[in-house]
């Protein structure tokens, strides 16, 4: 049997796969190839290693790019403000991915048609195929818990892009045959979602022989805090615990250091290392920086969907502290097998309890490990995608 044909259509080549959205793209990516022949269709913003494009291609049959200039983005951006598209995708409008996506679509016929993300969907309109819109999270629920934290000269802005962005997802969402989302939180997060036929959720997952526990002897003084900093609700997740929950961890473990790893750290925060705080900006294998912390510390003022950096913590056995929105997610088991605390005190209290006690480290070590590996395997999340994708007649 010939294997079914699939367009998947990226606004970032999803690989190396840092940050939540790519690290969802390739494992599907990965997984999907064993079974479907993947035609990849992707923006470039920048200088992309070619090294990226080989790796892909040990599971796509065929990969095209479209140059995204970041300045005609914004162009489009101005052009575009007053219509009632979201401005993000007004930034990934391009004439030329509209061409280059005609001529593929003219030159064979695809079974599938695979978005992801909102930004993207536009550009499904007028392609044939069983259509499947990735949207991940609920952008909406995201910018409406920004509002309250952005700056007075930002905030008009976000709020427009908050009731764009709510309009667009009800809109949107009729032009697929399946949209899917990342948790039931997101789906509950809107009323279109959680009206709608079409809506299915696949979470993530992660990879337990490449995230597990290293037989190393932990540092009790050491704590990590993980994350893409160019995302807003990661800059000002370790901005505020810099500034206000760190200063009252300091008084009872002064010899206590926050090491921020991630891409896109900070401008502020490098300059202000020292004997307190250590910024690594993007490693080659966090595992090196992970495995011998104290703690993994998530304190999420803006959250939605699914936190990776929370799984992989777990599925390393390292002890997570988060807030009540970073574990919005999960279940109650999930909720019993991290930390959480929503005041810079409590915050405090509770990470400091958990690096002052063996025990009460060593059981959430254990039980989150558990949890993730019955809840977040790659394999089996990805099974309910590939059921939404039949092989056979559709």
């Amino acid at each position: 049997m010939n294997r079914p044909k699939v367009l998947l259509i990226t606004s970032r080549l999803p690989y190396p796969p840092f940050g939540g959205d790519k690290v969802r793209v390739f494992n599907f990516i990965q997984y999907l190839s064993r079974n479907y022949q993947i035609t990849l269709v992707s923006f470039l913003e920048g200088t992309e290693d070619a090294a990226a494009i080989e790796k892909l291609k040990e599971y796509c049959v065929r990969i095209e790019t479209v140059r995204l200039p970041v300045f005609k983005s914004y162009l489009n951006c101005l052009r575009y403000a007053f219509s009632s598209d979201p401005f993000q995708v007004s930034f990934y409008r391009s004439r030329r991915m509209e061409q280059k996506l005609r001529e593929i679509a003219g030159s064979e016929k695809f079974d599938y048609v695979f978005v992801h993300l909102l930004r993207m969907a536009h550009y499904a309109e007028k392609l044939s195929g069983f259509k499947i819109l990735d949207l991940t999270d609920a952008i909406s629920l995201s910018l409406r818990r920004s509002l309250s934290f952005r700056s007075h000269v930002f905030f008009l802005f976000y709020l427009l892009e908050w009731l764009k962005v709510r309009a667009y997802e009800s809109r949107v969402i009729r032009r697929f045959d399946k949209n899917i989302l990342i948790s039931k939180m997101d789906q509950q997060a809107h009323p279109a979602f959680q009206n709608a036929g079409n809506i299915e959720l696949v979470a993530n997952g992660v990879d337990f022989d490449f995230f597990h526990p290293r037989p190393v002897d932990y540092d009790r003084n050491k704590i990590v805090c993980l994350g893409n900093f160019h995302s807003f609700p990661n800059r000002d997740s370790v901005n505020y615990f810099f500034k206000q929950i760190l200063p009252i961890v300091k008084q009872s473990a002064p010899e206590i250091k926050l090491y921020v790893v991630g891409i896109n750290p900070p401008a502020k925060l490098k300059k202000m290392q020292g004997e307190n705080l250590v910024v690594t900006g993007t490693v080659e294998d966090i595992r090196k920086v992970l495995s011998d912390a104290g703690a993994m510390v998530c304190p999420l003022r803006v959250a939605a969907g699914i936190q990776n950096k929370i799984l992989e913590s777990m599925a390393l056995g390292i002890p997570v502290v988060t807030t009540s929105l970073g574990a919005g997610w999960m279940d109650a088991a999930g909720r019993e097998a991290v930390m959480i605390a929503d005041t810079p005190q409590e915050f405090a209290a509770k990470l400091l309890e958990l690096l002052q006690s063996p025990e009460t480290r060593q059981n959430l070590s254990r039980r989150g490990r558990e949890y993730v590996i019955k809840n977040y395997d790659w394999r089996s999340n990805i099974s309910k995608l590939e059921r939404l994708m039949p092989m056979g007649d559709k």
